[in-house]
């Protein structure tokens, strides 16, 4: 039998920036019956005043059983090494479980000069957005 889609749960936190706000979508393939993808969309500046938030998503994402995680930056206007560290920690947790993390784009200016600046865009699997949906 089908897993329902969930509906999509929603934090916002107020930064030292500025605000993020942190969505979760999980949902099911056809012929599951549990979670298969939960796409986590990071809005806004992220820095260490909001980023357990982020935290807080991807490690929901991962404790719902999924196969895979999508990790949606194009609208992430600041973030600093604490959203780097987050997505590092998610990517280690999910891959000691059996599950996979993508990182999605486009990225946005901010999400794309971190991983760049930091070396750490190979420690990262990407895929490009689905058009379809």
């Amino acid at each position: 039998m089908r897993t329902p889609d969930t509906p999509p749960r929603r934090w916002t936190a107020s930064g030292a920036r500025g605000p993020a706000t942190v969505t979760l979508h999980t949902a099911s393939a056809p012929d599951s019956d549990r979670a298969t993808v939960t796409t986590v969309t990071v809005v806004g500046d992220v820095d260490h005043a909001n980023v357990d938030i982020v935290r807080l998503a991807l490690t929901t994402a991962r404790e719902t059983g999924c196969r895979s995680t999508t990790v949606h930056l194009g609208a992430v206007d600041f973030a600093d090494s604490t959203l780097l560290q987050a997505l590092i920690d998610a990517q280690r947790e999910h891959r000691a479980h059996g599950a996979l993390l993508y990182l999605t784009g486009p990225l946005s200016v901010t999400a794309d000069r971190l991983l760049d600046t930091t070396g750490t865009r190979t420690y990262f699997t990407f895929t490009t957005p689905r058009t379809d949906a």
